[in-house]
């Protein structure tokens, strides 16, 4: 690897030193959270909210995060409603039911903020045009697609260096500490384990 970034797999418990002060979700984890599927992945993560809490630590989470949850439950959502009522195309689905099925995942998603989200993490805020300029930069640099370079950006415009997801694509971003355990994480990890985090001023 050669963009200076760290890289620490859930797939093990994390030594405390490991873990930072602060780290941001991505849309991937708050994802795995909400669909709560028994497999190793997500137990991985809540064992990792688990060592984070103990740690002391915070996961904050960001309204981009929500945004893009509400956009792909919607996707979902409409899928489902077609199947289910033989309709041909999502774009066939008339404007009460659409109204119907926005609102029900808005809804969904809401409740999931307040009843589980905000007990594991905090949400923070950001100013658009500070993290539109760096998103832009962010991507130009590595490449990555402008919803992933606008997670980082949240991110760094309020200090935080470190990033839990199980997204592959974050395996080229810059100068952070990247937790997860998807196979390109892991593998980085394993490539050159770390001894320490980036720590920035």
């Amino acid at each position: 690897m050669t963009n200076n970034s760290v890289f620490i797999s859930t797939r093990y418990p994390v030594n405390a030193n490991l873990i930072d002060d602060d780290i941001y979700m991505d849309t991937n984890s708050i994802m795995n959270i909400y669909d709560n599927k028994d497999n190793l992945a997500t137990n991985n993560l809540k064992r990792f909210i688990g060592e984070v809490n103990n740690n002391n630590s915070t996961l904050y989470y960001s309204q981009h995060s929500l945004d893009e949850m509400i956009s792909v439950l919607h996707k979902n959502y409409q899928q489902r409603f077609k199947d289910t009522n033989g309709i041909a195309n999502i774009k066939d689905i008339s404007k009460e039911d659409s109204k119907i099925i926005f609102s029900d995942v808005y809804e969904d998603v809401i409740i999931f903020e307040e009843e589980i989200l905000n007990e594991i993490s905090t949400k923070i805020s950001f100013d658009n045009d500070e993290v539109d300029e760096l998103k832009y930069n962010l991507s130009l640099r590595t490449g990555m697609a402008i919803p992933d370079s606008k997670h980082i950006a949240i991110a760094k415009t309020n200090g935080i260096h470190s990033i839990l997801t199980d997204d592959k694509d974050f395996i080229v971003s810059e100068d952070l500490n990247i937790y997860g355990s998807s196979h390109a994480i892991h593998q980085a990890f394993l490539t050159n384990r770390p001894k320490s985090l980036l720590k920035f001023n």
